[in-house]
């Protein structure tokens, strides 16, 4: 389903100029248990982050993909529950992106996505190719005009003319290079992918060795 504009709906904090706006995904885990039960968790980094942010008392909207189905239900109630402006939520009718996590007996995690044909992906296909949100950096301001339905980077022309051309240099990717000190070199080269659980490899038992 391609991405549509966000549409306004009620509950939780009113999402205005100078409330934070949280994009990324939304999804369910499905906990094996020691039967063949399985357990629906409500999850995913960025709208726990949003959640986190609402029981804060700050003013936060989450911007993501959220299924109609009943656990995309499930998520528009936890993020209103929380104090989160649900008018950024961009609605689809695909299913809820699903993440099945297993314990071995360490109680270490081995997680496996449903992605394809889900919620979660393709909010923004546009920024893998330059587009606008592609310019976005942490720590912009941008703000929200819900009425009118834009979102606007408080950014000035200059300073988007210099990521572009940033962006350009480093080809389609966009990357700047990657840091060779520090905690961002640390997360650069040790953080394993979603499917494998979002964690510094260091910290999976006999996966590798401590960072010197």
């Amino acid at each position: 389903m391609t991405p549509t504009e966000p549409r306004r709906r009620g509950g939780g904090a009113q999402a205005d100029r100078g409330a934070i706006v949280v994009g990324g995904e939304a999804l369910v885990d499905l906990v094996a248990g020691a039967t063949d039960e399985l357990s629906a968790h409500l999850g995913g980094g960025p709208f726990n982050c949003a959640r986190t942010l609402g029981r804060l008392k700050r003013p936060v909207a989450y911007l993501g993909r959220i299924s109609s189905d009943r656990f995309g239900a499930r998520l528009r109630e936890q993020l209103a529950a929380d104090g989160v402006s649900l008018d950024a939520v961009v609605d689809t009718d695909d299913p809820t992106t699903l993440a099945l996590a297993e314990l071995d007996d360490a109680g270490t995690a081995t997680y496996r996505f449903y992605v394809e044909g889900t919620s979660a992906p393709g909010l923004t296909p546009e920024a893998a190719l330059g587009g606008p949100l592609a310019q976005v950096c942490s720590g912009d301001s941008i703000r929200l005009d819900v009425a009118n339905r834009r979102i606007d980077l408080l950014v000035d022309d200059a300073e988007l003319a210099r990521r572009r051309d940033r962006f350009a240099a480093h080809g389609a990717s966009g990357a700047a290079p990657r840091p060779t000190r520090g905690y961002a070199a640390l997360f650069h080269r040790s953080v394993l992918q979603a499917d494998e659980g979002c964690d510094f490899d260091f910290l999976v038992p006999g996966r590798a060795e401590l960072p010197r």
